[in-house]
C-alpha cells in the first residue's frame, strides 16, 4: 500500500514501519525514528523519546483535521491543555498541539481525503535533539495523495 508520504531524516536514526495491529476495518500504518544509540527497544519497558508518523485511513470517514484531533483518542489531545495552533506541513494546512504524558509531546495533524498524516515527538525537556531533528524531518516531508 502506499500511502503518499515521504521525508529524509538523520542517518542517527533507525526506522521501523509496520501496520498497526488491531486496525479491523482501518488502514493504520505506523512509522518510527528511535536514535541509534537508544536501540535496541527495552523488552518489557517503555520506549525511548522517539518521532512517530501515524498515518490513518480517512476515506471511510472523511473527518477534518479538527474533528480528528478533537474526536478520537490516538491523537492524545485529551492529555493537551486544549489549544490548536494552525501551522503547515509538505506545504498544506495543519494543526499542531503539545501533551503531556510519559514523555512531553508535541503532534502535528493534517487530514486528507484518504489519510490523516500524524508526526510527534517525544522528548523529556522541549530544547533536546530530538525536537530539533523533529523540525528538520517535518521541514522534509512531501505529501503527494
Amino acid at each position: 500500500m502506499t500511502y503518499g508520504i515521504s521525508f529524509s531524516y538523520p542517518d542517527s536514526y533507525v526506522l521501523s514501519e509496520m501496520d498497526a495491529p488491531g486496525s479491523g476495518e482501518r488502514a493504520h500504518h505506523v512509522i518510527v525514528l528511535i536514535r541509534r544509540e537508544d536501540s535496541p527497544l527495552p523488552v518489557d519497558g517503555e520506549g525511548p523519546p522517539a518521532i512517530t508518523i501515524d498515518v490513518y485511513q480517512n476515506n471511510l470517514d472523511n473527518q477534518t483535521t479538527e474533528g480528528w484531533i478533537r474526536n478520537t483518542s490516538q491523537s492524545n489531545f485529551k492529555l493537551s491543555e486544549g489549544r490548536l495552533a494552525s501551522t503547515t506541513i509538505g506545504g498544506l494546512p495543519a494543526l499542531s498541539y503539545r501533551w503531556s504524558g510519559l514523555y512531553e509531546g508535541t503532534t502535528i495533524a493534517l487530514a486528507q481525503t484518504n489519510w490523516v498524516y500524524v508526526f510527534s515527538v517525544t522528548y523529556l525537556e522541549m530544547g533536546a535533539p530530538i525536537v530539533q531533528d523533529f523540525v528538520a524531518i517535518r521541514d522534509s516531508v512531501k505529501i503527494s495523495e
